[in-house]
């Protein structure tokens, strides 16, 4: 199988001078880092690469998914604006793998980092103050993607202000993605109530545009915590909605996703809202969302942020599309006209949808506008078009209509907003990717023994300082000066489970990385 894929590369031209990347040296910490949290035993990745015999067996499939960048998945364009917590490869790693498997996939002689242990539960060393779990449900779809509802009473007799909260997958192996509503009508749980099964069957939505999207989760994400006091509204006596994208081929497999949410007590708050902002009902300028079949149509549309509201800070950006999008791009104009990107996705693949945090508060000017725009591809040339032959599609809520909206969580604008970071790892704001590689590797991670061991590009011999913060800014670990030799292993003292974040300082440099801590 070696001696194939190699003579394969040879003859598409993608053999490539030996860069002396092994396993064991660098490529492991790479996989374990970004690949390997969907693809171990239980995840939704359809293989495990969770040792040297898993990426050897899976060698072309790598090759394949990293050179074309489909994995691992990041839909959004990050030469227009970096996110936080980007599930992407730099070049440096991406060319790692690639010039790894173009020389035969030496081992190397170095020991190689343990594989990383994933938590089986919650990563968050915190009673949660709501638990809200579906019912077992077993899957019924033969053949088909199903997105079910599932309807959980809050049990609220207060409303309550949501400073974070935490998806834990029942069957990670089969859930795709998890949408959290809150809806205060009752229309859901009459739905569910309709609905033979356990939870009701809903494409798009959740049956109601009265519901509240109040987060969401796709594989690989992280517990959401939002800045300190600031907080999401939760009604009382509200429902929560869960809805949940099962891939086809899992009928027969059981879930119980649940929902942890972690209630803000600071004295005062300040409210969040997530908002779909920009929405092909009232915000398009050539409207109406309609594609003939057999015909391609770009959709523009704006919203003029009102005077009165002042400057407006956005946490989140969500755009949202269905099968017969392709693109989608979000922007602002300032009233000296400035643009501020917002996202832009090249290749819209309604599976790997999502919500992606700003690295930094961005604000938004007073009296900016708002700009969205989308291409449509109903032609048999999409692979993802559910028709064959094709035919005319309308906005709507199923799957096999269309929407073109973009959501955005924000609040007000208070002096220091743009100051606040969303992510440690902040490079830039808006800039193109750096060719420089800032990002540290760190193994095993998630930390499961106290121990872990860092691997960044600093001279030998330099000055560093280390430091470690949890989700809230804290500093919970730092060491004020050493000298860098080969690599860094750190001991940490006994502190709390959950996220964490590391800053590597040099003297020209800073370099980053984000933490799962288990213990």
């Amino acid at each position: 199988m070696r001696n194939l894929l190699l003579i394969l590369m040879l003859l598409t031209g993608f053999v490539s001078k030996a860069q002396n990347n092994t396993w064991s040296d660098n490529v492991a910490s790479i996989i374990y880092n970004k690949c390997s949290g969907c693809h171990h035993q239980g995840a939704i990745g359809p293989f495990n690469l969770m040792s040297y015999s898993d990426a050897v067996a899976a060698a072309s499939g790598i090759f394949d998914a990293v050179s074309n960048d489909r994995m691992p998945p990041w839909p959004p364009d990050t030469t227009y604006r970096r996110f936080a917590h980007q599930r992407t490869l730099s070049i440096q790693q991406k060319d790692a793998i690639l010039d790894w498997i173009n020389n035969g996939l030496p081992l190397g002689n170095a020991t190689a980092p343990a594989p990383p242990v994933f938590p089986v539960g919650s990563a968050i060393n915190q009673t949660p103050d709501l638990v809200s779990q579906m019912p077992v449900f077993t899957n019924y779809s033969a053949s088909s993607d199903i997105y079910q509802c599932f309807v959980i009473p809050s049990g609220l007799s207060t409303a309550k202000y949501i400073k974070g909260y935490e998806v834990i997958p029942g069957n990670r192996q089969v859930v795709h993605h998890v949408l959290i509503y809150a809806d205060t009508t009752g229309t859901c749980a009459n739905l569910d109530a309709q609905d033979p099964n356990v939870g009701y069957l809903s494409f798009g939505g959740v049956g109601t545009n009265s519901a509240q999207l109040i987060g969401l989760w796709a594989p690989g994400a992280d517990p959401m915590f939002y800045p300190n006091g600031m907080g999401l509204r939760l009604p009382a006596n509200a429902d929560i909605v869960l809805q949940v994208h099962y891939p086809a081929g899992t009928m027969g497999q059981q879930d119980s996703t649940k929902v942890n949410f972690f209630f803000s007590n600071a004295p005062t708050i300040r409210a969040l809202s997530i908002d779909p902002i920009l929405n092909h009902v009232t915000s398009l300028t050539n409207g109406p969302l309609f594609i003939s079949a057999n015909q391609t149509k770009t959709f523009y549309g704006q919203f003029t942020v009102p005077t009165i509201l002042g400057k407006v800070s956005v946490l989140q950006v969500a755009p949202h599309m269905h099968l017969i999008g392709r693109t989608i791009k979000s922007y602002a104009v300032d009233q000296g006209n400035n643009n501020i990107p917002l996202i832009r996705i090249n290749n819209w693949d309604f599976r790997w949808q999502g919500a992606y945090d700003f690295q930094q508060v961005q604000v938004i000017p007073t009296g900016s506008t708002l700009y969205f725009e989308a291409d449509y591809d109903n032609t048999p040339n999409n692979p993802f078009n559910p028709f064959n032959p094709p035919i005319d599609i309308a906005a709507g809520e199923a799957t096999t209509d269309e929407m073109m909206i973009v959501y955005f969580t924000y609040t007000k604008y208070q002096p220091g907003d743009e100051n606040i970071i969303m992510d440690s790892t902040l490079i830039t704001t808006y800039k193109p990717i750096d060719s420089e590689n800032n990002f540290l590797q760190v193994y095993p991670n998630p930390v499961v023994e106290q121990t872990f061991t860092i691997n960044a590009p600093v001279k030998e011999g330099q000055h560093c300082s280390l430091e470690l913060t949890d989700i809230t800014g804290r500093v919970v670990y730092e060491e004020k000066k050493f000298y860098w030799h080969n690599n860094k292993v750190v001991q940490l003292p006994f502190i709390d489970n959950g996220i964490l974040f590391l800053n590597l300082k040099t003297p020209t440099k800073n370099y980053f990385s984000k933490i799962t801590y288990i213990h």
